[in-house]
């Protein structure tokens, strides 16, 4: 893999400090260059040893909070395209993850594109049928922010 592992995980867990002292600005930088370096899940060459899981899934849920906190900031921020990629990142990652659906058809809603809107929330509810749970209603668009 090439992305340093542990420097990627550092990267991470500062921004997500400076997210929760209030300091949101500097924590876009760093979270912004973890989300950069994080190339894929940690140790995929050795998918099946024991040794290499904890590091694996470490690294798999802390990229998952980064992008998480980005979409976050881009929506809070007005920026409805940074937002949408963001949660399209997530979903690549995880396509039953239902916060990023209903994030992404609210985004895409909000931000006029009513027709993808309404694909993605037939995806979202395709995924949720997989999983035999019942899917939310579609959701209203966010707050304009000020």
């Amino acid at each position: 893999m090439s992305v340093d592992v542990e420097a990627f995980l550092a990267d991470a867990a500062a921004g997500q400090a400076l997210l929760r002292q209030g300091r949101e600005s500097d924590a876009v930088e760093l979270l912004e260059a973890a989300e950069e370096a994080y190339a894929g899940d940690a140790l995929e060459e050795d998918p099946y040893e024991d040794w290499s899981t904890g590091l694996r899934e470490e690294a798999r849920a802390a990229y998952i909070g980064v992008v998480s906190a980005l979409a976050a900031i881009a929506q809070r921020r007005g920026d409805s395209e940074a937002s949408a990629r963001y949660l399209l990142r997530l979903l690549a990652r995880d396509p039953y993850d239902e916060g990023a659906h209903l994030g992404l058809v609210a985004t895409l809603d909000g931000a006029g594109r009513h027709g993808e809107a309404r694909r993605r929330y037939r995806m979202y509810v395709e995924r949720m049928r997989e999983l035999e749970v019942e899917a939310a209603p579609f959701p209203t668009p966010p707050a304009s922010p000020g």
